[in-house]
């Protein structure tokens, strides 16, 4: 019976252990060498991020070529009124396409990201200004973040 037991154990052991789990490594993304970046749609958002990319990944050394062509669109709706009918706040939605062209492995992938949030209106407009700047900036930061999440898995799936 204890031999029975130690088989099935030894059994599950081996079973889990060769899952194919496979650890996400952003080292790899060292080889890459942005050649071109094109860039539609908002100019502000599409500054924040192109730049946070450049930040992150591109080296002047590396082999391997990279085109990445960028698509942002931004909108703005209102979000709530109070009793008198003056809008209070605004939700704005920035949809981002992002085309990856791995030059020299010959692969292409394309991604939708889609992000909203909302901000407050104040009764001063520069207030007001500086909330619609800051969650820009934060909504460019989330974007910019999970591109280069996505990116990541696609060198590791390389």
């Amino acid at each position: 019976m204890n031999n029975l037991k130690l088989i099935v154990y030894l059994l599950i052991f081996f079973i889990t252990t060769g899952c194919g789990f496979k650890i996400v490594e952003s080292s790899k993304l060292n080889k890459f060498q942005i050649i071109e970046m094109q860039i539609e749609g908002d100019n502000k958002i599409n500054f924040l991020i192109k730049n946070k990319i450049y930040n992150f990944l591109n080296l002047k050394d590396s082999n391997d070529r990279l085109k990445i062509k960028l698509s942002t669109e931004k909108s703005k709706s209102v979000k709530e009124k109070n009793n008198k009918n003056q809008i209070t706040k605004y939700t704005i939605n920035i949809k981002s396409v992002i085309d990856f062209d791995f030059i020299d492995q010959n692969y292409k992938k394309t991604f939708v990201i889609l992000k909203k949030d909302s901000y407050n209106v104040d009764k001063n407009h520069s207030t007001t200004l500086k909330n619609l700047k800051n969650l820009e900036n934060n909504l460019s930061e989330k974007v910019s973040n999970e591109i280069i999440l996505n990116l990541i898995k696609i060198v590791n799936e390389l």
